[in-house]
C-alpha cells in the first residue's frame, strides 16, 4: 500500500508538471501572438524572424502536450493566429510589390539611355549632313521656278504695254498712191479691227498672268519660309559635324554616356536593395507558411483527416521555397525578356582632316549641290586656309 501510494502521488505530481507546462506554453504562445499583433500594428517593419519563431516554436511544443492540445478555447486561439498570418501575408506582399515598383522604375530608366551606333560616328554625321543639303537645294529650286513667274508677268505687261502705245499713237498708214478712197477706209478699219484684237487678247493674257503671279506668290512665300527652315536646319548639321572634326565629340555620344552613368548606378544599387529586402521578405513569408501549415495541422488532426504527429512531421518536411516565390512574383533584371543592353562605346571614326580647310571641304562637302552650298565654317577649330 505505502508504494501504491508513492506511485500514485508520483503520477499526480507528474500530472500537475505536465498541465503547469501545458499552460506555460499556451501562456508563451499567446504572449507571442500579442507581440506579433502590436507589432503589425506599427508596420511590417518591426516584425522580426524571432516573432515568427516565438510562434512556430510553441505550436510545436503545444502539438508534443496532450494537455496544451486539450486546452479549453484553443479552436479560438488558433483562429486569432490564422488571422494573425493572413494579416502578415498580405502586408509582406504589399511591401513586396512597392520594392518590385522601384526596381522596375530603375531598370526602365536605364535602358532610357538610347544608344543608336550609326547615329554617333562623323561619317554617319556627314551623310546626314549632305542629305539635308540636297534637300535644301530641292527647295531652293521650287522657290527660283516661282519667282521666274514674277518675270513673266512683267514680260507680258510690256507687251501689252506696247500695244497700247501703237493703238493710241493712230493708224501708222501712209495713203497709198493709185488707191481709192474707199479701199483705204477698209484698209484702215481692218488694221485698227487686228490691232484691237490683239490689244484684247493681250490684256487677257496680262490679266491671267496677274492672277498667276498672285498664287505663285503665295506658293513662293510658303515654300520660302519652309526653304529658309531647311536651310537653318542643314546649318546645325553641318555645326555638328565640324564639331566632331573639332574633337568636340557628339553631343548625343555625351548625353548617352551621362545618363549611362548616372541611371545605370541607380539601378545597381536599387538592386542591391531589392535583394536585400527580397531575402528579407522571403524569409518572413516562409516563416508565415511554416506557422500555417502547423495550423492546419492541428485542423487536420481535428477533423480526423491525419494524426496531428503525422501533420506536424509533414510541416517539418516542407521547406515553401517555390510557394514562397510564386507568392511574391518578383521579378529580376535582366532577364530572357529583358536583357541587359550593356554598355556601348560612341567615338567618332578618325580623319585627318581639319574643318574649314581645303582637304575637309573635298572630303566632306565635294558633294553638296550647287544651290545649297556649305556655311561658312565656325567651330572652334576651324581654319579658313589650308592644305
Amino acid at each position: 500500500m505505502p508504494v501504491f501510494r508513492s506511485l500514485l502521488a508520483l503520477a499526480l505530481c507528474a500530472e500537475g508538471a505536465e498541465a503547469a507546462k501545458a499552460s506555460a506554453q499556451r501562456t508563451a504562445a499567446s504572449k507571442a501572438v500579442a507581440s506579433l499583433t502590436q507589432k503589425l500594428g506599427n508596420g511590417i517593419g518591426d516584425v522580426k524572424p524571432y516573432d515568427l519563431e516565438g510562434i512556430e516554436n510553441s505550436l510545436l511544443a503545444m502539438a508534443t502536450s496532450k494537455d496544451a492540445r486539450a486546452t479549453p478555447g484553443l479552436p479560438e486561439f488558433l483562429d486569432q493566429i490564422w488571422s494573425l498570418t493572413t494579416q502578415m501575408k498580405a502586408q509582406i506582399l504589399t511591401q513586396s510589390n512597392i520594392t518590385q515598383t522601384a526596381l522596375t522604375k530603375s531598370w526602365e530608366a536605364y535602358l532610357s539611355c538610347e544608344y543608336l551606333e550609326e547615329g554617333h560616328s562623323i561619317g554617319h554625321a556627314s551623310e546626314v549632313h549632305t542629305a539635308c543639303r540636297q534637300s535644301e537645294a530641292t527647295l531652293y529650286g521650287e522657290c527660283i521656278i516661282l519667282n521666274n513667274t514674277e518675270k513673266h508677268v512683267n514680260e507680258t505687261r510690256a507687251t501689252w504695254e506696247e500695244l497700247v502705245s501703237t493703238y493710241m499713237q493712230g493708224t501708222g498708214c501712209a495713203y497709198p498712191g493709185g488707191t481709192s478712197a474707199i479701199e483705204f477706209m477698209r484698209s484702215t478699219r481692218d488694221h485698227f479691227r487686228h490691232l484691237s484684237n490683239e490689244f484684247r487678247t493681250q490684256f487677257k493674257a496680262y490679266e491671267e498672268a496677274k492672277v498667276e503671279e498672285e498664287e505663285a506668290m503665295k506658293s513662293f512665300r510658303a515654300r520660302w519660309q519652309r526653304y529658309t527652315a531647311k536651310k537653318a536646319a542643314c546649318d546645325d548639321k553641318q555645326a555638328e559635324l565640324e564639331r566632331m572634326g573639332c574633337g568636340e565629340g557628339d553631343p548625343k555620344c555625351r548625353q548617352y554616356l551621362d545618363c549611362y552613368e548616372t541611371k545605370h548606378a541607380e539601378w545597381l544599387s536599387q538592386n542591391t536593395t531589392a535583394t536585400s529586402e527580397y531575402d528579407m521578405f522571403s524569409t518572413e513569408y516562409r516563416g508565415v507558411l511554416r506557422i500555417e501549415c502547423l495550423l492546419d495541422a492541428f485542423r487536420r488532426s481535428d477533423q480526423g483527416q491525419e494524426t496531428l504527429d503525422e501533420g506536424i512531421n509533414r510541416c517539418k518536411e516542407t521547406i515553401h521555397i517555390k510557394t514562397t516565390d510564386a507568392a511574391l512574383g518578383f521579378i529580376w533584371y535582366p532577364n530572357t525578356n529583358a536583357p541587359d543592353p550593356g554598355f556601348h562605346r560612341c567615338n567618332g571614326t578618325q580623319h585627318t582632316s581639319t574643318p574649314g580647310s581645303h582637304a575637309w571641304s573635298t572630303e566632306f562637302y565635294s558633294g553638296l549641290p550647287t544651290l545649297a552650298p556649305a556655311a561658312e565654317c565656325n567651330a572652334g577649330c576651324c581654319v579658313h586656309m589650308g592644305p
